[in-house]
């Protein structure tokens, strides 16, 4: 029987007028003269590199394969007149090929660059012809050999007997009876390679190329659909099929996926199998089953039969849409390849597919159990064709770009699509809605594409399509490396993450928390059912702390044909990505109390629930997690809910998983000194102790009288005010004893002849700018002492106004308030002009640039400005400030200090990351931005990129480019490590000096590892 379901594909392509890009033209001929022209050019390009090889000098031997040709004259002026020729060409207008190009390239792609990128790409992950070729004849060869298997007598499928009968191993399908029926071998009706391999968009080191047996209807029985019947069938027709392959054909053979999907692997003998891997997929032929059959609200497993006598369950009323949709792949199988087919015709298409696997597999997100496929993927594009938001003509990158598009703005979580445009398949997303997370229906209006697709992992792939697409907008960057050529792994795309890797619990989890209804519709696939357990209760407990709960897609576990799957679980790796609004508050505020969702509350929470009466008057149901007292206590509350649920609620004790989230963090806690007056954490209450006392004294020094010039500015340029001092001074109560502390006028003294030294505390830089004036003297010496009598003065107004104790130096004034020592030194902009002075032999000054007036200006002026911005990004992002202190830690135990690598540059380096954070979000948790920097460093993109900070984006788009036109057409004079800030733009000031190319290549050598 024919089924009258199926939706010409062709359709889809017939639609020339109402284009969304009207320019975006140009046939299949250009592209083939295109590629003629790219032949013609290398050609030449051979003929230059002889000609080089003749201007050395002498006659000499053409190497070509096996043959040695003698160079005579008269072929060396043949090739020189050749080379003038060539040299002519270069200077002739373009033809009519290349203006067509590069108007392409400016209506179809980002840039030049970005054309020129794609391309090499593509050139780069293409199959070579000679693999092709070696592939034909393998399957001719296979096909030969499956088409040459005799058909079996007829064996029950109850026969425990039937795998020794039939001379192979059957893995076991572990539900809880054998299913009746009868087994016979028959010959296949169909064997074909479909999917990616066909329209040459299959991606990867090693190609994977799918192959479809499809089994004839007359090896089913009326109900074979029914309690694993067909399932049962497919896997013996798989496993038979398995033993007849010989080992010319094959090297190595595997099933793989899992017991209710089962695929063969097969390794090709011989080089091919070096490039390419082959799955068998068993389909059902056409007509072998009703489609309507498989409609989700249908019941196919039995209670009865699945439960046995002990479980009251009405059938008709227990939908299996999960099983259903099992049998159903494989019907529509064929038909599915079929639509896929026409891609070949349209190269640009293609090559869009190939982009967007590629950025899905960067991101983890291609392969494995519920990931977003190739083959959704191309089914979305064809889906796309056929309601015009693409068309044929558009290049790859544009298909590229409104794939994201349409994913960021529709939500088949909510309102699901079909590629059926008939009413009556329209009609029924909603029917299908109830039973799957994303709907997404196929060209027969029944088969729901993204079955086993998590809402989570929908959103998962939106937000990364909207963050691709920003970071594509983006004028300030070259997308195209983030996008296409990092990876993004999964432990580095998230804040927290939870690990389950003891598949006995997992498998316990579900046989007590799984409901009748799921184990009935899942049946063996207890992964499903226990990430469906996890991420329910993980998500009733965060609720709004978290932005997303995602779950790894899980690689396709292999097992020998000889052998039993005994793993179908897995590991389950959950990440959390933490709502910073919310993550790290101590308190869950609930409903109040009488409200009858307070009964829920507490039914959920448990003795953690308790009243409490809030500042704005009401009296609520809520849980505290934390006194709150640090910040690193805080950043762990996420992880004090998770364990208590998955204690409370589901049974599972703490060792029984692993969560990852701070564990970096103990190295910046102070071990051997007991602070008693603060809780001091990680450190970040300490800074916030030393910046709080700034603060009071900025507002002490701008508030002097007795003065001549007002103090208008007042900035720190230490550590500790941008947070990223690895050890913040501790503040330290110094009371003279006059013994081993004295006190005089001039401050607090210590005695000629010492016997202990007392704590030492670090002085913070403070720089201090006065209000203008025309009276500075011009020499440099008159202008130093001018500042140290201004020293002298603001010393003695802090005594007399404030009671500080202060010392008053030539260079600085040393200020002790509230247990800190603060370094203030006046700044004005003419000492630097002073210091830069030079006159020339002819007695005419100049100003020129030298290292003590760069260190003067850098210490007085440049880094207060920096410390700023610095401190505002923190403000923006907590976790930049701890990040930057374990970067350094980490560096300083590869005995690494300041001399090697400076602070202020790795800092820099950590605030690149969260300027331009792509292709990430910027992250809350400390631990991940530092490995985020190892990754960085490990890339060791040094001598291809200048490292740009551009704070609150005041670099315009103009001045990047000119920083990047500088350093690639002046990296030999240019420092190892380039930075550019808005301060600095061109002159990379903090790394002339320090690092050096070598320190650099033992930065990355050591993140490598």
């Amino acid at each position: 029987m024919k089924i009258p379901y199926k939706a010409n594909i062709n359709d889809f392509l017939n639609h020339s007028g109402n284009l969304a890009f009207e320019n975006d033209h140009h046939s299949n001929d250009e592209i083939d003269e295109d590629k003629d022209y790219e032949n013609e050019e290398s050609e030449e390009n051979e003929e230059v590199e002889k000609i080089k090889d003749i201007n050395k000098g002498g006659n000499f031997l053409l190497v070509s394969g096996r043959k040695r040709t003698k160079v005579t004259n008269d072929s060396a002026d043949i090739l020189l007149k050749k080379k003038r020729k060539l040299d002519n060409d270069l200077y002739k207008p373009p033809t009519a090929e290349e203006l067509n190009q590069l108007r392409e390239t400016e209506n179809l792609f980002h840039s030049n660059l970005f054309r020129l990128q794609i391309d090499e790409m593509l050139n780069a992950v293409r199959l070579k012809d000679k693999y092709k070729n070696l592939f034909d004849i393998w399957f001719k060869k296979f096909k030969g050999t499956i088409e040459s298997i005799k058909e079996t007598k007829e064996y029950e499928l109850s026969d425990v007997e039937l795998g020794k009968k039939l001379n192979m191993h059957i893995s076991k399908l572990n539900v809880p009876k054998v299913a009746k029926g009868i087994f016979k071998f028959l010959k296949p009706t169909d064997i074909s390679i479909i999917g990616s391999y066909v329209f040459e968009a299959a991606v990867g080191s090693n190609i994977t190329v799918d192959i479809m047996i499809e089994m004839p209807a007359k090896m089913f029985q009326k109900q074979d659909y029914l309690n694993y019947r067909y399932i049962k069938k497919k896997m013996i027709y798989l496993a038979y099929i398995a033993s007849n392959i010989t080992d010319d054909i094959a090297e190595s053979k595997r099933f793989m996926n899992d017991t209710l999907k089962p695929v063969l692997k097969i390794v090709p003998s011989g080089k091919l199998g070096t490039k390419i891997n082959v799955l068998i997929h068993i389909s059902a032929q056409e007509g072998s089953f009703r489609l309507s059959r498989f409609l989700p609200e249908k019941n196919n497993v039995r209670p009865q039969w699945f439960f046995g006598e002990t479980k009251n369950i009405a059938e008709n009323f227990v939908p299996t849409p999960h099983y259903n949709s099992i049998i159903l792949h494989d019907v529509i199988m064929k038909i599915h390849a079929e639509n896929m087919k026409v891609i070949r015709e349209y190269p640009n298409i293609r090559d869009g597919i190939i982009l967007l696997k590629i950025w899905l597999t960067q991101r983890e997100l291609l392969k494995g159990y519920a990931a977003f496929n190739g083959h959704i993927i191309t089914m979305l594009i064809l889906y796309l064709l056929s309601i015009k938001k693409l068309n044929t003509f558009m290049s790859s990158y544009q298909i590229v770009r409104n794939v994201w598009n349409y994913l960021i703005h529709i939500d088949w979580c909510e309102s699901g699509v079909s590629m059926n445009q008939n009413e009556e398949s329209k009609d029924r997303i909603l029917k299908y809605h109830e039973y799957y997370d994303c709907v997404f229906l196929d060209s027969t209006g029944y088969y729901n594409i993204t079955t086993d697709l998590s809402k989570a992992t929908y959103r998962w792939v939106q937000k990364e399509a909207e963050l691709s697409l920003n970071h594509l907008d983006n004028a300030h960057a070259n997308s195209f490396q983030s996008l296409f050529m990092r990876k993004v792994p999964f432990y580095m795309a998230f804040d927290h993450f939870i690990w389950f890797k003891d598949a006995k619990m997992l498998r316990n989890l579900v046989n007590v928390n799984s409901s009748d209804k799921d184990k009935l519709d899942y049946g063996p696939n207890y992964r499903a059912q226990a990430i469906k357990i996890l991420c329910n209760t993980l998500k009733e407990g965060l609720a709004n702390r978290v932005h997303q709960i995602c779950v790894l897609p899980n690689e396709s576990s292999e097992w020998e044909c000889t052998e039993d799957n005994c793993d179908n679980i897995g590991k389950i790796f959950i990440g959390l990505e933490l709502n910073p609004e919310y993550c790290f508050n101590i308190v869950d505020k609930g409903p109040e109390a009488n409200l009858p969702e307070a009964i829920e509350f507490r039914n959920f929470w448990g003795e953690k629930s308790e009243l409490r009466r809030f500042q704005d008057g009401t009296t609520r149901e809520a849980v505290v997690w934390s006194k709150g007292k640090t910040l690193s206590g805080k950043r762990l509350i996420c992880k004090k809910i998770v364990t208590f649920l998955l204690r409370k609620k589901l049974g599972i004790l703490k060792k029984k998983f692993i969560y990852i989230a701070s564990e970096m963090e103990e190295l910046l806690q102070l071990q051997k000194v007991k602070i008693t007056h603060f809780a001091y954490g990680t450190g970040e209450e300490a800074a916030l102790r030393a910046i709080n006392v700034f603060n009071q004294l900025e507002k002490d020094l701008m508030s002097l009288t007795d003065i001549p010039l007002s103090i208008h500015g007042v900035q720190g340029s230490s550590a500790v005010f941008r947070y990223t001092d690895v050890f913040p001074p501790l503040a330290t109560v110094y009371q003279p004893d006059n013994q081993l502390i004295k006190k005089s006028k001039k401050g607090l003294t210590l005695p000629r002849n010492i016997t202990a030294a007392p704590k030492y505390v670090c002085p913070l830089d403070v720089s201090l700018q006065l209000s203008t004036s025309g009276k500075w003297p011009d020499e440099l010496e008159a202008l130093r002492n001018t500042k140290a009598a201004f020293h002298i003065q603001i010393a003695e107004c802090l005594r007399k106004q404030y009671k500080l104790t202060t010392e008053a130096n030539f260079s600085h004034i040393n200020v002790y308030k509230d247990g800190f020592v603060f370094r203030l030194r006046v700044a004005h902009s003419k000492e630097v002009s002073c210091l830069k002075q030079q006159i020339t032999e002819n007695g005419v000054l100049q100003y020129k640039d030298n290292e003590k007036s760069i260190e003067l200006e850098n210490k007085l002026f440049e880094l207060p400005k920096l410390t700023s911005a610095l401190h505002g990004l923190h403000n923006q992002q907590p976790s930049f400030g701890l990040a930057c202190c374990l970067a350094k830690r980490w560096l300083s135990a590869q005995l690494l200090d300041n001399s090697h690598m400076p602070d202020i540059v790795v800092e820099l380096l950590v605030a690149s990351m969260y300027l331009m954070p792509a292709p990430y979000r910027p992250p809350q948790m400390p631990q991940i931005a530092f490995l985020r920097l190892l990754e960085s460093f490990a890339r060791g993109h040094w001598n291809t990129d200048p490292v740009i900070v551009n704070f609150n984006n005041e670099m315009s788009k103009d001045e990047i480019i000119a920083v990047e036109t500088l350093f690639g057409s002046s990296r030999d004079s240019l420092p190892p490590l380039f930075i550019s800030t808005p301060y600095d733009h061109q002159r990379s000031l903090w790394t002339k000096k320090a690092p050096s190319t070598l320190i650099l290549n033992r930065i990355t050598m050591l993140a490598r590892q």
